[in-house]
């Protein structure tokens, strides 16, 4: 197993994840012909109008949030999008941020159980030879991904917020909301 999925603390790999997201979301929006702004602490993307774009795990001052979240939503009311995410660490940072989205149209969203797995350990040598790559008929090569992956170790996870579905190793690490256009 890499080192850093046996050094890093909980956090170091929440932010890892946090930081993958961050980038898979602007790579989209680029892809897409759209954009990544960034205003403040507040990174945001444009996916243009037939896909939904995306704010990337925000990380504002109480003092600034409000002015920061009411120019973000004015600007994509000059830039419509299908619908719009916001992805963040629990706690969020503002800790309110869940009240303040909804108080501009958000819905709650889910709550994540990241997962870190080593690439390495996957094993992927043969598993792809003469398999339809293109629309991901390999269940096996998924399954094996699934099973080598390792949930980020659980800290302090109360069970009243734990879901049923939900191994006890496991701990809710994120939080997402959702605004539909």
């Amino acid at each position: 197993m890499s080192s850093i999925l046996t050094n890093a603390t909980s956090g170091q790999l929440e932010q890892a994840v946090a930081r993958n997201h961050a980038a898979l979301f602007y790579l989209n929006a680029f892809a897409r012909g759209g954009e990544v702004r960034t205003a403040g602490e507040l990174t945001y993307t444009y996916d243009g109008t037939d896909h939904q774009s995306m704010i990337a795990f925000p990380s504002l001052h109480e003092d600034a949030a409000d002015g920061q979240l009411d120019e973000m939503i004015a600007w994509y009311g000059e830039h419509p999008t299908r619908g719009l995410g916001c992805w963040s660490l629990d706690p969020p940072r503002p800790a309110d941020l869940g009240i303040k989205l909804k108080a501009r149209g958000f819905q709650d969203g889910w709550r994540p159980c990241w997962m870190a797995l080593d690439l390495q350990q996957v094993g992927l040598g043969n598993d792809l030879e003469g398999k339809d790559r293109r629309h991901g008929k390999d269940k096996g090569y998924a399954a094996s991904a699934r099973s080598a992956a390792m949930p980020i170790p659980r800290r302090n996870i109360s069970t009243s917020t734990a879901s049923s579905r939900a191994p006890r190793r496991w701990r809710f690490s994120g939080r997402a909301w959702i605004k539909f256009a």
